[in-house]
């Protein structure tokens, strides 16, 4: 072999390592290939979510007589911002971010035409993180994590575009295992008690 031939093998090698490790960061965030191979460019222009009126049959949002493409933001009453939201032709698109009132990041998800699309997350006014989703076409799909509100595992839950299925477990905030069961084909298998009495106070689910 030619140095020049070892050469080029050699920078293609190394092209296939580089592309097989941007691929892996990539999924690894969270988000699909699918989702920003598909998602839309939204155009630099805002206005007031108060402003859009859905009609329901459709799932379309419209500004005035016209489905609206661009973002929609809403604003607390001292003026600072509370969600940001991008849309295209009416439906929700992209990034949604909601924010607590001190400007801490309270969620954060990506939509591709109305349908949640990746990683979801929530997250409490102190920056502690209560929830993690994994979304395909709007389905929950994956591992979904809970946390309680000062970080203490609260369940973590396996689904198959939206049904449940594989292990099932929630702890108590001692850290005592109250449910420990599998789901497979619709059904359950093992310790499913009753819910604990706790609700995680500032979880926000989608917009």
């Amino acid at each position: 072999m030619s140095i020049t031939s070892f050469s080029l093998a050699t920078i293609k090698g190394l092209l296939v390592v580089l592309t097989e490790s941007i691929l892996a960061l990539f999924l690894l965030s969270g988000f699909s290939f699918v989702a920003y191979s598909e998602a839309k460019e939204i155009p630099e222009q805002e206005v007031e979510k108060a402003e859009l009126v859905l009609q329901p049959e459709k799932g379309t949002w419209y500004l005035g007589d016209k489905p609206y493409s661009g973002y929609a933001i809403a604003h607390f009453s001292d003026g600072s911002i509370e969600s940001r939201l991008g849309y295209w032709e009416g439906k929700k698109e992209g990034y949604a971010q909601k924010w607590h009132i001190n400007g801490q990041v309270r969620y954060e998800a990506f939509y591709i035409a109305n349908r949640l699309e990746g990683k979801a997350r929530a997250w409490t006014s102190k920056g502690v993180l209560v929830k993690e989703a994994n979304y395909v076409e709007g389905y929950t799909h994956g591992v979904q994590k809970h946390w309680y509100d000062e970080g203490e595992p609260f369940k973590v839950m396996n689904y198959n575009m939206g049904l449940e299925e594989g292990l099932q477990s929630a702890w108590r905030k001692n850290g005592a295992l109250f449910i420990n069961y599998e789901a497979k084909n619709g059904r359950f298998f093992g310790m499913k008690r009753a819910n604990a009495c706790y609700e995680l106070k500032e979880e926000v689910i989608q917009f």
